[in-house]
């Protein structure tokens, strides 16, 4: 069953060819991405919360992810076998039926993201756990700020460079819209200070997070670029360092079952909220 299809009718906000140059280049870099090993780590202590060890796991992300992962994973909270992807796969393996999927830093540039969250679900057994770690809300706000500015100045327009965002309440919708049961978003921001721009674009490359918009026609920027994008980065502490907000979202849905609890039903309280409320304030009033 095809995932991710590259002649959709749906918007192809992402160029898939480039973004594949973005993230292989990335697989390969030496350095350590400590966004992935931070997402990794953060993954592990989520699994280790859950009372179940899973028996067949789909990990995907890149090297520095899936390895940060395993790595503080205890032996009895392993699952049983792991299949582990650098990308999201074009096609479902087929006759693979997971009880776990975890992925880090991949979903928020995929052109198709409700038609993969909804495959994913279709394919997982029952009572199978979604995890997944995405970049979103207000990432990188002070660098999209001054991209706006200094493109301004020399082009007087923007130039696009920055992806859109995936928020709170659109990855709660896109794991409703996928058929998730027990959804949950919460936020991870991890703020960083940076003395040079530079080493801020370098750990962008370092997950494959540059720029692979489709609307962008790459051209020769000068030797100015980076000057021009000094300028305008007003958010810089009391050191006149460069303060960076990466905003890591964690969607977490599992897939159906009948085992799992269910909402009540509107109008099925036993208790009005507003006698519940009296009750509080006579307490507070005569302990």
């Amino acid at each position: 069953m095809t995932i991710m299809r590259e002649n959709s009718p749906t918007p192809q906000i992402f160029n898939p060819a480039l973004r594949r140059v973005r993230r292989e280049r990335a697989a390969r870099r030496t350095n350590d991405a400590f966004l992935l090993r931070r997402c990794g780590e953060d993954a592990a202590e989520r699994i280790i919360d859950i009372n179940r060890q899973f028996k067949l796991a789909i990990i995907i992300g890149l090297p520095d992810f899936v390895d940060s992962f395993v790595l503080n994973l205890p032996p009895d909270k392993k699952p049983e076998n792991i299949i582990i992807y650098h990308d999201w796969p074009a096609t479902w393996p087929k006759g693979v039926n997971p009880d776990l999927i975890l992925s880090g830093l991949v979903l928020q540039s995929l052109n198709e993201v409700p038609l993969v969250m909804r495959t994913t679900r279709e394919n997982m057994v029952p009572d199978g756990l979604f995890l997944s770690a995405l970049l979103g809300g207000e990432s990188l706000l002070g660098l999209r700020r001054a991209c706006f500015g200094a493109d301004q100045d020399k082009y007087g327009g923007i130039i696009p460079r920055v992806a859109p965002m995936i928020d709170v309440q659109q990855a709660a919708g896109l794991l409703n819209a996928s058929g998730f049961a027990l959804p949950v978003i919460d936020r991870d921001p991890c703020r960083v200070n940076y003395t040079a721009l530079k080493t801020l674009i370098e750990d962008l490359r370092d997950i494959g997070e540059t720029n692979y918009l489709t609307a962008y026609t790459p051209q020769y920027e000068g030797r100015t670029f980076l000057d021009r994008i000094k300028r305008h980065y007003f958010e810089q502490n009391v050191e006149g360092k460069y303060e960076a907000l990466f905003d890591i979202l964690w969607a977490t849905g599992w897939s159906p079952h009948e085992s799992q609890q269910k909402p009540l039903k509107p109008g099925s309280a036993k208790t009005r909220l507003s006698d519940a409320l009296k009750d509080i304030r006579a307490e507070i009033i005569d302990p």
